[in-house]
């Protein structure tokens, strides 16, 4: 089933609404054909248990959580027995009424036990119509990568924003895996304790430009790296706590850029908190228009603006 499809033009704007029909044997895709482009098809869900083969080529699919989710035990609303393709979706859900709903109760909006090809370069979200409750849930996508659920509750302070291929998600840790691009990220932690490196860009022989890693709170029990292993790079970020708090404890080292090449215009701020290594503007072949500022906080080893 083709929400859109075409041999020789654009697909665009198309949609399929899923109300407990049975096709569980049935393939749905926002666009399918041979056409130039596929853009803005959606899947609407909006009742439970349903199922598909296959899912692809949505660029929206949005699910409109029932009030029976909140008497239904393991409420699930899509699985997906087959391939489940949803990379670069915008994936996003809605509750009308929270009333009712106990506090940490859990709704599995899609679901493959074969795994969400695609899963790290999706956005996950709240729906912003009219009559939906804004606050009160959040969206989180597994660690297995084979769902997406909604959680009812305040999202923990500990989860980890990543904003990579323009696309915002959330997790309860951090995995070099959730980076979909070597530029534009932007790695956000607000708290809980980490025993590994933190990377705004993980990469090798490729350019890693444009990364953020802001931490405000927390341990990282590691270094911080606003670019690691990039032939060249340039404006990456590292920016530790804020002003009037305690901040996080480092106890590594931090780094704007650490690769090879020429790199430059890469920051460090360090406005509060604790740094147990030492702190790198930039660490390369040649090194220039790097800075460090330091506004509060310690620094136990050495700083350097740049470093070749």
């Amino acid at each position: 089933m083709y929400a859109g499809y075409s041999t020789e033009g654009s697909v665009d704007g198309n949609t399929i609404n899923l109300y407990s029909t049975d096709v569980s044997g049935a393939s749905l895709y926002g666009g399918g054909g041979t056409g130039s482009e596929f853009t803005n098809n959606t899947l609407n869900v909006y009742t439970l248990g349903n199922s598909v083969a296959n899912i692809g080529n949505f660029q929206n699919i949005n699910f409109y959580v029932p009030d029976e989710a909140k008497n239904t035990e393991n409420a699930t609303m899509l699985t997906v027995t087959g391939s489940a393709d949803i990379t670069n979706t915008a994936i996003k859900a809605g509750i009308a009424d929270l009333t009712g709903y106990t506090d940490g109760t859990v709704i599995t909006l899609l679901t493959d036990d074969q795994g969400l090809t695609g899963l790290k370069s999706a956005a996950v979200g709240t729906l912003t119509d009219s009559g939906f409750a804004q606050t009160g849930y959040y969206l989180t996508k597994s660690k297995d990568g084979k769902s997406i659920a909604l959680t009812i509750g305040t999202k923990p302070t500990d989860y980890v924003s990543i904003v990579t291929n323009g696309l915002t998600s959330t997790y309860p840790d951090y995995d070099t895996k959730y980076l979909a691009n070597t530029k534009g990220n932007k790695v956000t932690i607000t708290g809980s304790t980490f025993a590994t490196n933190l990377y705004g860009a993980y990469a090798s022989g490729v350019e890693t430009s444009d990364n953020t890693v802001a931490v405000s709170a927390g341990t990282v029990n590691a270094s911080i790296y606003g670019a690691f292993g990039g032939s060249s790079g340039m404006n990456n970020t590292v920016t530790v706590g804020a002003a009037d708090t305690d901040g996080p404890t480092i106890t590594g080292n931090l780094y704007a850029y650490d690769g090879t090449g020429i790199t430059s215009g890469n920051t460090v701020t360090v406005n509060s908190g604790s740094v147990g290594g030492t702190v790198y503007g930039g660490r390369a072949d040649a090194v220039t228009y790097n800075i460090v500022t330091v506004n509060g906080g310690t620094i136990d080893q050495g700083i350097y603006g740049g470093y070749a």
